[in-house]
């Protein structure tokens, strides 16, 4: 073997011990150096949860998947100044907890951060300075929450076909992506939190209000007598939407049990958030939809604009959402006062800025 083979060898061994050294280290970082968080700990309110988690608020800071830019994760004050890209992947359920920000990608992309980059779909766990971004799970997910040191999510796989089984689990990882569970066997919406409960409607078996301790893992029926569609926990009561009675939103005091009707109308989803429920109706006519805001009694209700409109998501400053069939404009109001619309030109220009860099 002549001098300059056993050369190329040589270095090709380094290259591979710097390779394998790096991959260690990044997978130490990954799963040791993550702080505990606080167990009773959420990662985004309940209604922005179930309206796809475009939008979590922590800190002082908005991160947000700007439609201007292909649902890329951004960042801004609530006042909406200071807002540039985050990290990369068409991102949904977005959550934070600590010194990360948590979400899902629904693409195959490439999930950049400057110290790590992941291809594909599937969890991410992105640091707040952006410099680090680690894979979770490849799992594919329609709803997704951080509840402590867990993650929460809803998965699709091949071997969910098999038979006396439910066709999707609710599962979960911690935020080192370690000790993964099986915790519902029920195609649920994740979102319903308090103090250490997870709220949810049954979807495959019944309808009636479930929970699940994350602390023991249990589960159980809080109540079987009625049945529940994204169920949100304010003021010591749980707010939903009623399959029985034309998917109007009640109210159940979780102390007395007693029920109120809360808005008299057929609403498609909606948005509790310090006081204000943000309602989306559903008319007899097109002309009779529209986007609605009242307080947590069901007064002072307020049209926001006609029209059909989803994925209404809240921060302390503004509401923001979307009209059924244009994903890219995004509208916003004040979520406390007035309800002049507007659209949300702060990431416009942002996305704008960022493409012609």
């Amino acid at each position: 073997m002549n001098k300059t083979v056993k050369r190329i060898i040589l270095i090709a061994i380094i290259i591979v011990v710097i390779v394998l050294a790096v991959i260690l280290k990044k997978y130490r970082e990954g799963v040791a150096t993550i702080p505990s968080n606080d167990p009773m700990l959420v990662g985004n309110t309940a209604g922005n949860l179930y309206n796809n988690g475009y939008f979590v608020e922590d800190g002082g800071k908005v991160y947000f998947s700007n439609t201007y830019d292909g649902n890329n994760i951004y960042v801004m004050n609530p006042d909406q100044s200071d807002c540039h890209k985050f990290a990369s992947g068409k991102t949904s359920f977005l959550n934070v907890a600590g010194d990360y920000v948590y979400y899902y990608t629904a693409t195959s992309g490439q999930q950049a951060g400057l110290g790590y980059v992941c291809n594909g779909k599937g969890f991410f766990r992105t640091s707040k300075d952006g410099k680090h971004t680690f894979s979770l799970s490849k799992a594919t997910t329609d709803s997704m929450m951080l509840v402590g040191n867990r993650l929460y999510y809803t998965v699709f796989e091949e071997s969910d076909l098999r038979e006396d089984s439910a066709l999707v689990e609710v599962k979960s990882i911690t935020t080192a992506n370690t000790n993964e569970e099986v915790n519902i066997e029920d195609h649920i919406k994740l979102g319903g939190y308090d103090n250490g409960i997870i709220y949810y409607g049954g979807m495959t078996g019944d309808h009636h209000l479930h929970a699940l301790d994350t602390t023991t893992g249990a589960t159980y029926i809080v109540n079987e007598d009625i049945n529940v569609y994204l169920p949100i926990i304010y003021d010591n009561k749980v707010y939903y939407l009623d399959l029985d009675d034309e998917y109007t939103l009640k109210s159940m005091s979780l102390t007395t049990g007693e029920i109120t009707t809360i808005i008299d109308e057929r609403i498609d989803t909606y948005n509790l958030y310090n006081g204000n429920i943000f309602y989306q109706t559903v008319g007899k006519s097109k002309d009779e939809y529209a986007l609605k805001r009242a307080n947590a009694s069901g007064g002072d209700v307020m049209i926001i604009k006609n029209g059909v409109f989803e994925n209404i998501n809240c921060t302390s400053t503004y509401t923001y959402f979307t009209e059924f069939g244009n994903d890219i404009t995004t509208y916003m109001i004040p979520t406390s006062g007035g309800v002049t619309v507007s659209t949300f030109d702060a990431a416009e220009t942002a996305a704008f800025k960022e493409l012609k860099k």
